[in-house]
């Protein structure tokens, strides 16, 4: 799960000087491809997780975030099938383990190891946020340590495409067309970022397309960036 990943080219009247997302884009021989709809906008990331890692609604419930109020005991989830089925469940997310209560919430929810920020020492920053590519070789550095014979379900959440977009030295490599408003460095950075994640995801997909053990990857953003409606 990709922070703030969205695909901004549905908004027809935002144009850029280059392709955004030219690597998914091309994925057609053995990929599936969609839009989702999530519950949030800009912010709140542990409600899609909630909602993919559970599949309940967060219309059902009552509270911003259940991360933080009913995640009070052992929850069915993903990773408790997974686990059932075999699976060692691994969460990972490079930044604090507390954030949306993350290292109290996981293992009710099945899994039996959590990395957080402490565990990617070293990595590569981008705007101080731990790199796509840094948090790509986490899961390939757990695949390579794995027991033989061990299966992992591996649920990642990334952190370098987390808002604000307006860091002072980061710099832009995408150009926003047509628009001169006071938001168009912010629209930039963004843009620029997901462009990133685009190339980084292509490190993980040949990683695994010479793997010999069957693998799944399933790539998805959490919400749109919080951005100015200008």
């Amino acid at each position: 799960m990709n922070e703030s990943f969205s695909d901004l080219s549905i908004y027809p009247n935002l144009k850029t000087d280059t392709e955004v997302l030219p690597n998914l884009n091309s994925l057609t021989e053995n990929a599936q491809q969609g839009k989702l709809m999530v519950s949030v906008l800009g912010g709140t990331t542990a409600n899609t997780e909630y909602e993919f890692l559970t599949g309940n609604s967060m219309m059902l419930s009552p509270t911003t975030v259940v991360y933080n109020s009913y995640i009070k005991q052992d929850q069915f989830s993903l990773a408790r099938t997974l686990s059932a089925q075999g699976y060692s469940p691994i969460a990972l997310h490079p930044y604090y383990p507390n954030g949306w209560n993350r290292e109290i919430v996981y293992p009710r929810m099945g899994f039996s190891q959590f990395l957080s920020l402490d565990d990617f020492t070293g990595a590569e920053e981008v705007r101080g946020f731990v790199s796509d590519l840094s948090d790509y070789k986490k899961i390939t550095e757990l695949v390579e340590n794995k027991d033989a014979g061990e299966k992992l379900f591996l649920f990642n959440v990334t952190m370098q495409n987390h808002s604000d977009y307006d860091v002072p030295g980061y710099q832009s490599t995408v150009s926003v067309e047509g628009y001169d408003g006071e938001f168009k460095s912010e629209a930039e950075q963004y843009e620029s970022l997901v462009h990133l994640s685009d190339e980084s995801l292509m490190y993980l997909i040949d990683y695994f397309s010479k793997s010999d053990e069957k693998t799944l990857i399933c790539f998805w953003g959490d919400h749109q960036p919080a951005l100015d409606e200008d």
